[in-house]
């Protein structure tokens, strides 16, 4: 059985809808594609074209790693465990990795409104992302209830991933950075819920009715770039897929 037929076989086994797009990183080969031009919310996803942004401007020089970013009460969204509300900045390197390894919604709020949803958003268009936009903060429902929702695919997911190892979106320093954040995500509970040993360079995503998970694995005999999203009314359901994805993926390293 292939990838490809396993994973869909899994999809009916769970009952969620899955988008996937899975790639041999080493070769080139796809090994797997399913819905993977569909938009979707992307949840904490959308963390990623964030932290390239970010990077994007300490490449420009625009900022610095150091740099002292403004923190306001408005940003706060309540579930941060590494930024206490009164604190009036932070460091840029703190902020990108507490947004990414900790998948902090208050610094990613933060740099929302120091980057820009247009800086972003264009960014995404130049890296061949087109389906990725930004369109509100973390945690801000009442904007998704007005349709202004974060969306993105599973092949602009693939693909930041594949620039990011290929050192090709930025200089390959700052690619080294932000696969070295990546690879010290903490959320083991999606995808690398069977492997979580297996070194991976991932971020996940969650909301109601959401579960995502993608990233890079750096296996034996290769790499593989995964980006596998999920949508259903029981959220185990996306769940149990992503767990069982992660068995499947598991094989091919």
């Amino acid at each position: 059985m292939t990838l490809q037929s396993a994973l869909l076989h899994t999809q009916e086994e769970t009952g969620c809808n899955a988008f996937f797009a899975v790639q041999d990183l080493t070769s080139g080969e796809v090994l797997a594609v399913h819905r993977e031009d569909t938009p979707v919310p992307s949840a904490s996803l959308i963390k990623l074209p964030l932290l390239l942004c970010a990077l994007e401007a300490v490449q420009k020089g625009e900022l610095s790693f150091d740099r002292q970013i403004p923190i306001c009460e408005q940003q706060h969204t309540g579930d941060s465990r590494t930024i206490a509300r009164g604190v009036s900045c932070a460091p840029l390197s703190f902020l990108i990795e507490t947004m990414i390894v900790d998948s902090d919604n208050t610094a990613a709020n933060v740099l929302i409104d120091f980057l820009g949803m247009e800086r972003v958003n264009a960014l995404c268009k130049t890296c061949g992302m087109p389906g990725t936009c930004l369109r509100r903060h973390m945690l801000d429902f009442e904007a998704a209830a007005r349709g202004e929702e974060n969306n993105t695919t599973a092949r602009d997911i693939l693909r930041f991933f594949s620039l990011l190892q290929e050192d090709a979106v930025l200089t390959p320093a700052l690619c080294e950075t932000a696969r070295r954040i990546l690879l010290a995500q903490r959320d083991k509970a999606y995808l690398m819920y069977a492997m979580p040993k297996q070194r991976a360079a991932h971020k996940p995503g969650e909301l109601p009715g959401i579960r995502h998970d993608a990233g890079i694995l750096y296996g034996r005999k290769r790499t593989v770039g995964f980006s596998v999203l999920t949508q259903a009314d029981n959220e185990n359901s996306g769940t149990a897929f992503l767990r069982q994805a992660g068995v499947l993926l598991r094989s091919f390293l």
